[in-house]
């Protein structure tokens, strides 16, 4: 989160498309993709700044999001910003969406690289500019933020969500 402003992770910028300054963004989250639908603008990380760029339009698919911003239109514009994250104002989530993006994790298994299983998805819950996922374990409810330094992989086949947690976040709760 970055004061003044309510943001939610919305993907990294994976690769370039095409040579009319085209990203790529691969979505931390597909259900997350669908949010974009109403977006105007998002903020893209360079250098602990966030800088704001209009949409001027997007492909949404498997792959991610293929977006074409206002001032990117050249390749040499688009690789500055290859491989820095991309934010979205988090008043741009829906309920609807939160609450199925919550029902399609709740019950995962949480596995820490460190730490093995930690427990399973109880909740999705949004606070003010984060995201955290609530973690059942022995009793005891551990919030985990949901960005994409610490959730590494959600695998819908196997219910499963590979997180690296920071030195000390788990012991925190326990």
């Amino acid at each position: 989160m970055f004061p003044g402003l309510n943001s939610v992770e919305l993907g990294t910028i994976i690769r370039l498309h095409g040579l009319e300054g085209t990203v790529l963004v691969k979505l931390y989250s597909p259900e997350i993709g669908d949010s974009v639908e109403n977006v105007e603008s998002v903020f893209i990380e360079k250098d602990g700044l966030l800088i704001p760029f209009f949409i001027e339009s997007y492909i949404y698919n498997q792959n991610g999001i293929f977006l074409n911003l206002r001032h990117i239109k050249t390749l040499n514009d688009a690789q500055r910003f290859l491989n820095c994250k991309v934010f979205i104002e988090s008043n741009y989530l829906s309920e609807t969406k939160n609450n199925n993006f919550n029902e399609s994790i709740s019950g995962y298994s949480v596995i820490d690289i460190n730490l093995g299983h930690i427990g399973n998805v109880k909740n999705l819950n949004k606070i003010p500019g984060n995201i955290v996922i609530e973690v059942e374990f022995n009793g005891n409810s551990i919030l985990i933020p949901y960005v994409n330094s610490i959730v590494k992989e959600i695998n819908h086949n196997t219910k499963t969500i590979n997180v690296s947690t920071p030195k000390g976040l788990i012991e925190l709760y326990l």
